[in-house]
């Protein structure tokens, strides 16, 4: 299976999820792990409500995720 590059989009969704989830553990470990570790654990964990997220990112936090996953 081939893993396409991740786009501002995906980037933003995976912040989203993460920073609605009330599970600290994603928020601690989040900018220790790569795009694809993030992707699956977020894929088996989904919520009923990843549809209503909304939430506009900063310029700074497209930064830094942009930094997360080019690391």
């Amino acid at each position: 299976m081939k893993i396409k590059k991740a786009t501002l989009k995906d980037l933003k969704k995976i912040y989203e999820i993460i920073e609605k989830s009330e599970i600290d553990e994603y928020k601690l470990e989040f900018s220790k792990k790569s795009y694809r570790s993030i992707a699956k654990e977020l894929e088996k964990k989904k919520r009923k409500n990843l549809t209503e997220l909304k939430k506009e990112l900063s310029d700074k936090n497209r930064i830094f995720l942009w930094k997360i996953w080019r690391a």
